[in-house]
């Protein structure tokens, strides 16, 4: 548990206001809003305003034709809205009865980029990767590195790795301790890791993704120790293959 008391701080849009107990928050946010808010998901940088800031990228109606007009329709990405004929209860996620398995999957640019899987949260978890590491980029506005003036380039061999191992950036965090907004960060080009953090990422992805032993958190360390936690996992691989 955390108990740091973080009255005060500001984390993005929000400042907190109060403490409630039982890990949660209530903050204030710039755009006038207050929200009750889990203190950890605050800390460790997942949550940045009280939804104000998702809804200010949101694509404009000109945006929207000309990326549909490429194969993806943005449209449909962009809502929250399930159709009537969903029966999983998740976009982008259906039940295939020839094969008796679970269908996970997203169109984008024309390609549709699916699988099928035994279980029902694979698919689920198959879905969230892919609207994190294709949908969510065409809905961010500010695409340009504004002071030096030129374009972002996303890493692409930090997002196919995490592609093919299919987790979230939730689950990498789980099992990790990574921030969720660092990797963000990363993979989109915003920010880049260190060689050796990049190198320990890619390791772990390419050998599944375990949950890795939790060594402790500390107040001033909100990242946790994922950094220590994937070398002693790397390190413990290379000794097993001798």
């Amino acid at each position: 548990m955390i108990r740091k008391n973080i009255v005060g701080k500001r984390y993005g849009r929000l400042v907190v206001t109060k403490e409630l107990g039982n890990g949660y928050v209530v903050c204030h946010c710039d755009c006038g809003n207050d929200k009750k808010i889990r203190k950890w998901s605050l800390m460790q940088g997942g949550i940045h305003s009280c939804g104000c800031l998702r809804k200010e990228v949101a694509p404009k109606r000109y945006d929207v034709r000309v990326l549909s007009a490429n194969g993806t329709n943005l449209s449909i990405l962009a809502s929250n809205k399930i159709r009537s004929s969903n029966t999983s209860g998740v976009r982008g996620v259906h039940w295939d009865k020839s094969r008796g398995k679970w269908i996970g999957g997203v169109k984008i640019k024309g390609v549709d980029k699916k699988k099928r899987f035994e279980k029902f949260e694979d698919a689920v978890e198959y879905r969230k990767m892919l609207e994190e590491l294709y949908v969510e980029p065409l809905l961010e506005k500010d695409q340009i590195n504004i002071k030096e003036k030129k374009q972002i380039v996303p890493d692409k061999e930090l997002r196919d790795a995490r592609e093919k191992a299919c987790v979230t950036r939730q689950t990498v965090h789980d099992r990790t301790g990574l921030s969720i907004v660092s990797l963000q960060q990363w993979e989109n080009g915003y920010q880049h890791p260190t060689a050796v953090v990049r190198n320990l990422l890619l390791s772990w992805y390419r050998a599944g993704c375990p949950v890795l032993p939790a060594l402790g958190i500390a107040d001033d360390k909100p990242d946790g120790d994922y950094l220590i936690r994937l070398e002693q996992f790397k390190e413990e691989n290379e000794n097993a293959g001798q």
